[in-house]
C-alpha cells in the first residue's frame, strides 16, 4: 500500500514538473512579447523603435535603410549588441517573432549565439521553440556544434525546447547539424524524454526516428537514461500512449 502510494506521488510530482516547465515557457514567451509590445513607450530612441518595428513586420528593406543610417560598422555592431527591449537583442527578437530579417542581421556580423541575459536563451533556442524553421536553418549555417548545444538556465538545449512543441522539421535540422540528443537538463531529462512525453500521433513515430538517427558517437542505449524521478524516455512514451515513439 505504502509502495503504491509513493509510486503515485512520484508520478504526480513528475507531471507537475512538466506542467510547470510548459507554463514557465509560456509565461516567458508572453512576458517577452508583452514587454516588446509596450517598449515603444520606454526610453528607446527613434532608431531603436524603427529597428524593432522593421523586424516585427519583416520589412527587410526598411531595416537595411536603418542600418545604412549608422554608417560606421563598429557603431552598428555596438547598437545591435544592446539588449534594447525586454532584455532581448534585435537578433533574439527576430528569432522569436519574425525571422524574415535574420539574413540582414547576420550579415552585420552580429553574435549569432548571444544568449538572453536572464534566461540564457539563445537565438537558436528562441527559433526552435517558436517553430521558425527557416530561421533555424540560417542560424545553423553560422553556429558551431558547441553553440548548437548551448544550454539555457534550466540546462535545456535548442533540441529539447523544440521538442516541447514537437517541431519535426526543426528536429531534423538540429540533429543533422550535430545537436546532441542525450544532453541532460536540470530535471534529468534529455530531448528524447521531452519528445517522448509531448509528441502525439501521428508525429511521435517520425519524431522518434529523427532523434534516433544520430551519429555513431551517440550510444542509443542512452535511451535508458532516467530522469530525477526515475523515468526513461520509453517509459514516458508508454505512459502517455505515444506508441509511435515507443515502437520506433
Amino acid at each position: 500500500m505504502v509502495h503504491k502510494l509513493i509510486r503515485n506521488v512520484t508520478i504526480i510530482n513528475y507531471n507537475i514538473i512538466y506542467a510547470i516547465t510548459v507554463m514557465y515557457n509560456s509565461y516567458i514567451s508572453f512576458l517577452l512579447l508583452l514587454v516588446i509590445a509596450t517598449c515603444t513607450f520606454a526610453s528607446l530612441s527613434e532608431w531603436e523603435n524603427g529597428v524593432m518595428f522593421a523586424i516585427r513586420d519583416g520589412e527587410s528593406s526598411k531595416l537595411q535603410a536603418l542600418f545604412d543610417e549608422v554608417g560606421n560598422k563598429e557603431e552598428l555592431s555596438r547598437k545591435l549588441a544592446r539588449e534594447f527591449c525586454g532584455d532581448v537583442t534585435p537578433l533574439q527578437f527576430a528569432a522569436k517573432t519574425n525571422g524574415a530579417t535574420i539574413s540582414i542581421l547576420l550579415a552585420t556580423g552580429v553574435n549569432a549565439a548571444m544568449p538572453h541575459r536572464n534566461t540564457r536563451t539563445t537565438p537558436l533556442m528562441f527559433a526552435a521553440r517558436s517553430g521558425e524553421s527557416e530561421t533555424v536553418a540560417k542560424l545553423l549555417s553560422v553556429l558551431s556544434t558547441e553553440e548548437i548545444d548551448a544550454r539555457d538556465e534550466h540546462e535545456s538545449t535548442a533540441l529539447a525546447l523544440g521538442s516541447i512543441a514537437c517541431h519535426l522539421d526543426i528536429a531534423k535540422q538540429l540533429v543533422s547539424a550535430g545537436a546532441t540528443v542525450f544532453t541532460i537538463d536540470n530535471n534529468g531529462n534529455t530531448p528524447a524524454h521531452v519528445g517522448a512525453y509531448y509528441c502525439k500521433k501521428p508525429q511521435s513515430g517520425a519524431y522518434a526516428q529523427v532523434l534516433l538517427s544520430t551519429s555513431e558517437s551517440e550510444d542509443v542505449s542512452n535511451l535508458n537514461t532516467m530522469s530525477i524521478v526515475g523515468r526513461t524516455a520509453l517509459m514516458l512514451a508508454a505512459k502517455k500512449g505515444n506508441i509511435g515513439f515507443y515502437d520506433a
